[in-house]
């Protein structure tokens, strides 16, 4: 039961931390505000960003 609260808190958390534009929700602008600031990171480091994907989708399918 206590592990169950704790990642209800976390989770809780993590949906605060999504919501970017402060009206309490998860919204279409909020990924359009995260889009906005990931946006100049990826273009200027194209590799690091394309081996960060290609981990990601090889640890995701791993786990599958």
């Amino acid at each position: 039961m206590h592990l169950f609260h704790f990642m209800q808190q976390k989770l809780s958390w993590l949906a605060g931390q999504a919501d970017l534009d402060g009206d309490g929700e998860v919204t279409l602008e909020d990924s359009q505000i995260a889009y906005s600031r990931v946006a100049p990171v990826v273009r200027r480091h194209t590799a690091m960003t394309g081996g960060a994907i290609v981990g990601f989708v090889s640890s995701y399918s791993a786990l599958r």
